[in-house]
Parts: C-alpha cells; structure tokens; sequence
C-alpha cells in the first residue's frame, strides 16, 4: 500500500510520480507473487464498465428463484497459458468486463453464488475467468483454496485501497 502523509491511500489527484512507481514496482517484483488480488472498488478502472444496482438486484432475485437448492454452478478457467493473475473480489458481480487481461495479467473474478447465469455467460464471451466462492458473500478461505488448486498460485499480493470489506467476504 502506499499512503499520502494525512494516511490516505492514493486518491483522485494525487498522481504517482514515475519514482514512486518504479519504487512500488520494486516492492511488488521482489516477492515474486504468481498474482495480485483486489477489490471491486479498486478494480473498477481496470473493468471498464460497471453494471447498474437495479441490473444486479433484479438478477440477484432471479438467482435466489432459479438456484435454491440446487446444483452448483461450476468455476471457469478461459483457454490458454496464463502466467500472471489479476485477481478481482466482486461478490455480487458489478464489474461488466471489456477485456481478460490488465497489463499481461489474465482477470479472475471471485464472485458469489448470487450472480445470474446470463451475467457468467457475459463473462465466459470475453475469456474473463471466475471462481464461485460462497452463497451470499465471498467466503475468502474457499477462494484462496480454489486460486491455489485451479491456477496454481501460491503467492499473492493484496493490493488496494482501505475501505470497508464488510458484506465482501465471510472469513469464518
């Protein structure tokens, strides 16, 4: 994380200047990670587009009705040879994706199980992978288990911004 001198994460004007960048590059290249994992807040720039509250809430609905009780949806891995990983936390799927990469790292989206059918569809068209972790909010324990099972990560940086998790992830 990098932070003003008021504690603030990196906010609107407040621009990086081409040694910090290279510092924070530094940094993140002598862990080595297999990838990276943030937030949706955080990953929006990257996504591209967001999708409307009443889009998400009226598919949530739909979900609850389709998928009570039933099967499980399976995860996606997009064909080819993914090296790096650019891993996005949206449990409710806000996040409409233009493209699968962000700058040579492959887009896997952790998503709860409240997500519709037509929104995975959507994703599996443009090669974005996904990962199901939860019924309601992301269980975080099950996405790392699956991130390290279906895409052989074993080292991961956090990287984003500060604000509240609360109704992201279930860590119990």
């Amino acid at each position: 994380m990098m932070a003003s001198v008021d504690g603030r994460i990196v906010v609107d004007r407040w621009p990086i200047s081409p040694e910090g960048r290279r510092q924070y590059d530094l940094v993140h290249a002598s862990y080595e990670p297999d990838g990276w994992i943030c937030g949706r807040v955080t990953m929006e720039p990257f996504a591209g587009a967001v999708r409307g509250d009443a889009e998400v809430a009226r598919e949530h609905a739909e979900v609850a009705r389709e998928h009570a009780g039933g099967a499980p949806r399976e995860d996606f891995r997009a064909a080819g040879g993914h090296d790096s990983f650019a891993f996005a936390v949206d449990a409710s799927g806000r996040l409409a994706w233009e493209s699968n990469d962000i700058e040579g790292d492959h887009v896997v989206v952790i998503f709860s199980e409240r997500v519709s059918d037509d929104y995975l569809a959507f994703l599996r068209e443009r090669g974005v992978s996904y990962l199901l972790a939860g019924a309601r909010d992301v269980d975080l324990p099950l996405a790392l288990e699956k991130i390290g099972a279906r895409f052989g990560v074993r080292t991961l940086m956090l990287e984003g911004a500060g604000g509240s998790t609360a109704g992201c992830c279930a860590t119990g």
